[in-house]
This record gives structure tokens, sequence and C-alpha cells, in this order.
């Protein structure tokens, strides 16, 4: 049994379960999240307990990464900070879905945010192997998001310039868009103007500023169409419209960069009047 003082930690943050319904060990799913295995808390026999400081540009937030050996109940206080929940199980197994069906009831009373999925990979052209749309619909019917650790790539998805994330990119990108309970927002300054924005801003990224360049009036006109101009805090809708045409010819990793700084610049402008 945990002490006391373990437990109280462990229950001051959110929790993320991983376990698995195979012989792949749920330890190793942490070790690929923090890059490697530090010392774990024993709040109880067959599980294991790891701090996890999520640091990205936006917040940071510490969270429990508990990896569950075998179906055991987690204390109440404990269960009670549980916001996502991972599966792992054997895409090759004989009567998989009965199998991922019993460890789902065992996971159902966490009522986690999150739930994802997990195996190796689906492969199609293996008749051993649970076909991928099954897999899908089991998914969908039960809330969670299927994640294959190495899957196949066909030669039309590598085409495609905005190519869903795979693996264990995919995991720790839906971990990261989570709002977890104790997070901290870093302080941002957003752009005032599409000025700054084209020209450096808050929002740093590599090569707008020498990609994306402020653009003639008449231009403008030309190359917004019959698009209606909607000013939003000196933010204006021809502006995006020429900014995505400057931005499809930036690199993909960029492209995405830059996107990711318009939502910010947008959700930023918002006012936040706590009062209204």
């Amino acid at each position: 049994m945990a002490t006391r003082g373990i437990l109280k930690s462990l229950c001051s943050r959110p929790s993320v379960v991983i376990t698995s319904s195979c012989d792949i060990d749920p330890t190793s799913i942490v070790k690929e999240l923090l890059g490697g295995l530090p010392t774990a808390a024993h709040p109880q026999e067959d599980c294991l307990a790891f701090q996890w400081r999520i640091n990205n540009k936006y917040y940071e937030a510490d969270v429990n990464l508990i990896a569950l050996k075998r179906k055991c109940l987690l204390p109440v206080n404990l269960s009670e900070t549980v916001q996502a929940v991972m599966l792992v199980f054997d895409s090759y197994a004989e009567a998989s879905l009965d199998t991922i069906d019993s460890w789902n009831s065992f996971l159902q009373p966490y009522r986690a945010y999150i739930r994802i999925l997990i195996c190796t990979k689906i492969d199609e052209n293996d008749s051993r192997c649970l076909p991928r749309l099954e897999a899908q619909k089991w998914c969908i019917l039960n809330g969670f998001e299927l994640v294959e650790l190495h899957p196949s790539v066909d030669e039309w998805e590598e085409e495609q310039d905005f190519r869903e994330s795979t693996g264990m990119l995919r995991v720790k990108q839906a971990l990261h868009a989570h709002t977890w309970p104790n997070l901290l927002y870093k302080e941002m300054t957003p752009p005032k103007t599409m000025e700054e924005l084209w020209h450096g801003g808050t929002f740093p990224c590599a090569s707008l500023d020498s990609e994306l360049k402020p653009i003639p009036e008449a231009s403008v006109a030309e190359g917004a169409g019959n698009v209606n101009i909607v000013s939003l805090d000196g933010f204006v809708l021809k502006d995006f419209v020429l900014m995505k045409d400057q931005a499809s010819k930036l690199p993909r990793q960029e492209r995405h960069d830059f996107a990711e700084q318009m939502v910010a610049a947008l959700w930023f402008s918002i006012p936040d009047d706590d009062s209204s």
C-alpha cells in the first residue's frame, strides 16, 4: 500500500492511466512519453506512477502517468483525478475485440475525457490482423481514438501535404491539446496588427519574416476577389486571404506553425470580459 504522503502527492495532480491487454508493458508507453523511465512511485501493487511535466508554448502542467499492469482498482481519491486512459492491445490476437471490450468495461468508471486505443500496427494484407475498419467502428461506438504506433503508409498518404499525425506523436498531441485542470498559461503578448504578425510579432516562425511581405493595396483587392472585408481589431479578412496564399509557399512544418500562430492571434484578439 502507498504511504499517505505518496497518495496525497499523486492526488494533487490529474492522471493518465495506461494499461495493456497484451504482452506489451504499459511502462513502454511511459518511456516513450518521458524519453526515459525515471523512478516511480508505487501507490499499490502492480501500479507504477510517474510524474510528467507537460511544457509547450502555451502552458505548463504536471500530471501523473499511471501504468497498470493488471486490472486493479485505484484508490477512490486517486481514480477521481483520471483525465485520460490509454489501452494497448494486440491487433493480431484472436478475438481482440472481445478482449478490448472486457478491458473497456474496467476503464469506463474513470469517465476519462481522453481515450486512446493503441496497437503496434494494423496490416490490411494480413488475414490474422483485426481489420482497421472494425477497430475504427469500435472506437467510434466507445469514444476512443485509434492510434497505431508504426502504421503502414501508402503512396497516396505520402503525397498529402497535411497527413494526420500517427504513433507516439499523435498520443503526445492529444495529451498536449487537453485542458488540464492545473495548467498554468504562459504569458503571451499578442500581435496588435497584421503588420506585427507579418514581421515577427510575438509568435516567432522561422521564415515568415523573409517570406511574408507587405502587399500593395491593388494586389490585395485583386487577390481578395469578392470576399467581404470584415474588421476584427485591426485584422481584416482580405489580409487572411493573402496570408493563406503566401503561407502556402512555406515548407510543410512552417505552414503548420504559421496556422498555429494565426489561431493564437485570433484567440487573443477576442476580449476577455468576465463581467459580461
